[in-house]
C-alpha cells in the first residue's frame, strides 16, 4: 500500500488485482489520462461489476472496464461513515447530475460525500 496521490494523501491505496476482491461502496480511483500523478480519477463501486462517477460532468453508471480505461485501479481506504447499502443508495440517488465543479464538487467530492465522509454537504439545488 501506498498514499494516494489525490487531496486524499493521507489515505492508504491498494491496487486491485480482481474485481471479485470489491465490496459495494468501495472508493477507487485510477491516474488520470493525461498521467500519472497529475490528477487522479475517483469512482464508487456499486457491485455486480459496476461504478458510478463523474464522466464529462455527468454522475453516471458504467463498467469496471470502461471506469478503469486500461488504467491500474486502486481502492482508497478513505472515511466510511454509512453502511455499504446506504452509500450505494446515496450514488444512485445523484444519477444524471450534472453538477460538476472542479473545485466544489468532483468525482473525489461526489465518492466522498455518498460515503458520509466529507466535511460540506453538496449544494444540490
Amino acid at each position: 500500500m501506498e498514499a494516494s496521490s489525490s487531496r486524499s494523501a493521507k489515505y492508504l491505496r491498494k491496487r486491485v488485482k480482481s474485481i471479485n476482491q470489491l465490496k459495494e461502496g468501495d472508493h477507487l480511483f485510477v491516474d488520470g489520462k493525461i498521467g500519472p500523478d497529475i490528477y487522479t480519477h475517483h469512482g464508487l463501486y456499486v457491485g455486480d461489476g459496476y461504478v458510478i462517477h463523474y464522466d464529462n460532468g455527468l454522475v453516471c453508471e458504467v463498467t469496471y472496464e470502461e471506469f478503469a480505461s486500461g488504467r491500474k485501479v486502486y481502492v482508497l481506504d478513505s472515511p466510511i461513515i454509512y453502511s455499504r447499502e446506504t452509500v450505494v443508495y446515496r450514488a444512485r440517488m445523484r444519477l444524471g447530475e450534472n453538477k460538476y465543479d472542479l473545485f466544489f464538487n468532483n468525482c473525489e467530492h461526489f465518492v466522498r460525500w455518498c460515503r458520509g465522509s466529507d466535511e460540506w454537504e453538496i449544494n444540490r439545488d
